[in-house]
């Protein structure tokens, strides 16, 4: 019997198949492919363009012009063999470095969940607005909780090409000849003063012309409507970058007593009011204007203030009646035409909004509203109004009041820094005597939060800011003050430029002053030039 059981195992055996043992050299390549696969447990890779870049290289995205905005679609994703999970216990999952004044803000095209399972990919778009340096550099650390706490760092690279010329342009009124009308000035933007006094367009003592610039701010168009003729005028910023040239077609004689003027980014074109809204096309290459559209006739009472959105495709204005808060919005066609998309005002009726500024990298319009209706000296500006502009051109209720101080100012002047981080109030408080103020605004380009920079600005014998512009590449504030105000001796009768180094964090550091002749009033203006690119 045990005979036929082994006999009976021995025949099972020696019916299977057992696969034969491998020879050395399947080893050996077997071997080779367990060590080339060493994908790590955590690891987050970034694709752009069709290619991967690992934690610790730097992506570079070419040459942009100097604040210009731009968006590069990015996916990050866990090329991990584990899923980890993001640290959000500090605020984003991520941290960010950089000398750069331009910015760099990360918008998830989706929802973005908090655990990433392996092989995960999460579109996100950049939006960059480089500096006018040469290269612009960001340093990012993606901070991962578990399995193991974790930082992937990466690099992102931007060169701008876009130059600042030298040159300042200022607009007053005179009763000594040669300091009346537009005069051009050169910047010494390392002392702060200005030289080198240009008369470019001759007035008569009276109404200041307006300004305004177009590409970049390499053209610069001035109006004269104190006497006749009245005109448009407009002149080229030359290579030298300290210097001008006519433009061939100017004066442009069909645009006269022109109320506000101003020009619309990235359409190209100009914006004025001649009574009503008007447009007209500038020419990239010579400055010239064409493709006049309008006038629009939309009421829009008897205010000359007017803001634009930074991509240029809104214009935001006051009220047609004085005493309501009301917001009236024009959007911008491909063909220069407005359409009135929305008029009303926040919730607040006692709020009457005076000025308005539009963020460039998201969608808020920023307000100042008077706490009265306006009047002598009680126009107080105490805060700052948001509202979100909805695609259709219509305004959100104000969704958030941020303070400003207690000092009980009235401001005129409401500038955004190109890299959108900071906002510039310029205005007067009253007293014995009055004295001008500067208020510095940060600007949260995540959540659209508004911070004041405490103190604020009190340039030194100034009873009003009449206007604040600040330089192309970003780097300096020019802000025009009133010394006096009301008739004087022509000798007594003086203006001021201050211009002030801004620092990274948007703090000011004043370089120096020039005087310039005035009669007085409120009426100055100032403009900056910059070289073509």
């Amino acid at each position: 019997m045990k005979s036929k059981v082994i006999y009976l195992l021995f025949a099972i055996f020696s019916s299977c198949k057992f696969p034969q043992l491998a020879s050395p050299e399947t080893m050996d390549l077997l071997f080779l492919l367990r060590l080339r696969d060493q994908t790590p447990d955590t690891r987050l890779t970034i694709i752009y363009d069709g290619k991967s870049f690992e934690s610790g290289t730097t992506i570079d995205f070419g040459i942009k012009n100097a604040y210009s905005l731009n968006s590069f679609p990015i996916i990050l994703k866990n090329s991990g063999k584990l899923p980890f999970t993001l640290n959000e216990t500090d605020g984003p999952p991520y941290t960010l470095e950089t000398t750069s004044m331009g910015t760099l803000s990360i918008k998830a095209d989706e929802t973005v969940p908090k655990i990433w399972p392996a092989g995960y990919e999460q579109k996100v778009t950049l939006v960059i607005l480089p500096d006018a340096e040469p290269t612009n550099l960001w340093n990012l650390k993606f901070k991962i909780s578990s399995p193991t706490a974790v930082a992937f760092p990466f690099g992102f690279s931007l060169f701008s090409k876009g130059s600042t010329g030298k040159i300042m342009f200022v607009s007053g009124a005179s009763s000594i000849p040669a300091d009346d009308g537009v005069l051009s000035y050169i910047v010494n933007t390392t002392s702060g003063t200005l030289s080198g006094k240009q008369q470019i367009q001759v007035g008569n003592g009276c109404t200041p012309a307006r300004l305004a610039s177009s590409y970049g701010n390499k053209f610069i168009y001035f109006t004269r409507s104190d006497s006749a003729p009245a005109y448009l005028k407009g002149v080229s910023i030359n290579s030298d970058g300290i210097s001008s040239t006519p433009l061939a077609n100017s004066p442009f004689a069909s645009l006269v007593n022109i109320s506000f003027l101003q020009s619309i980014p990235n359409t190209n074109r100009l914006f004025y009011r001649q009574a009503d809204l008007s447009t007209a096309q500038t020419d990239a290459s010579t400055g010239d204007l064409s493709n006049f559209a309008g006038p629009f006739g939309f009421s829009c009472g008897g205010s000359i203030r007017f803001a634009l959105s930074p991509k240029g495709d809104y214009i935001f204005s006051l009220p047609a009646v004085s005493a309501t808060n009301d917001t009236q919005v024009f959007r911008v066609e491909a063909d220069g035409s407005l359409t009135s998309t929305y008029l009303g005002g926040d919730s607040n009726p006692s709020n009457r909004l005076t000025l308005h500024a539009k963020s460039l990298t998201n969608d808020y319009l920023f307000s100042a509203p008077h706490t009265a209706i306006p009047g002598g000296n009680n126009l107080k500006v105490t805060s700052l109004l948001r509202r979100k502009l909805k695609s259709d051109g219509t305004l959100d209720s104000v969704d958030k009041d941020f303070p400003l101080t207690t000092e009980g100012a009235q401001y005129t002047s409401f500038e955004g820094h190109p890299n959108d981080q900071f906002f510039y109030l310029g205005g007067v408080i009253s007293g014995a005597p009055d004295q001008g103020v500067i208020q510095i605004v940060k600007h949260d380009l995540e959540n659209g939060n508004l911070t004041p920079i405490y103190p604020s600005i009190k340039p030194a014998a100034s009873l009003a800011i009449d206007s604040i512009k600040i330089s192309p590449d970003g780097k300096i504030l020019a802000v025009a003050t009133t010394v006096q105000i009301g008739s004087c001796a022509s000798s007594a009768c003086v203006k001021k430029v201050h211009m002030y180094k801004i620092g990274t964090d948007g703090g000011l550091t004043e370089l120096g002053v020039t005087s310039i002749p005035s009669l007085g009033g409120n009426n100055f203006a100032i403009e900056w030039g910059a070289v073509s690119n």
